[in-house]
């Protein structure tokens, strides 16, 4: 395969998969620091003032700290088509975190315990984010 269109695959999965890690993250630290969101129920009771901080803790700082990875990976690329491929990449891999990576989750959500659910899926989105970074590393450097 073409080196350009494996940096543009891989590249995209780290940046979908690092926003999914930090969600999941924050997701976790909320669910064991404030009973209210231990089940993830929602209740009507506490909503409105809990909403913001719900929002923040799982889409705000999670959407900051990927721009940031973003913009790191971009800026330590030396190639201008790598720039490129990564600009490209990262806002479609934050677009379709901020979309779909909701539904995915939902989709792995097996487990009754809510706990131990995000744990898992936050494993799984771990070793897929190294293992695409470590494919990236492997297939664009020495197919070039």
């Amino acid at each position: 395969m073409n080196r350009k269109i494996l940096k543009f695959i891989f590249s995209y999965l780290q940046v979908h998969l690092f926003a999914g890690i930090f969600n999941a993250l924050m997701l976790i630290y909320l669910v064991l620091t404030d009973p209210y969101f231990y089940n993830l129920d929602f209740k009507a009771n506490g909503f409105t003032e809990k909403y913001e901080y719900f929002l923040l803790m799982t889409f705000t700082i999670p959407l900051i700290l990927t721009i940031f990875f973003c913009a790191y990976q971009i800026i330590k690329s030396n190639l201008k088509s790598d720039k490129i491929i990564l600009t490209i990449t990262s806002i479609l891999g934050i677009v379709t975190f901020i979309y779909f990576d909701k539904f995915l989750k939902k989709a792995l959500f097996f487990f009754g315990n809510v706990l131990l659910s995000i744990s898992i899926i936050t494993m799984i989105y771990i070793v897929l984010f190294l293992l695409a970074f470590k494919l990236e590393k492997k297939f664009t450097n020495t197919s070039i």
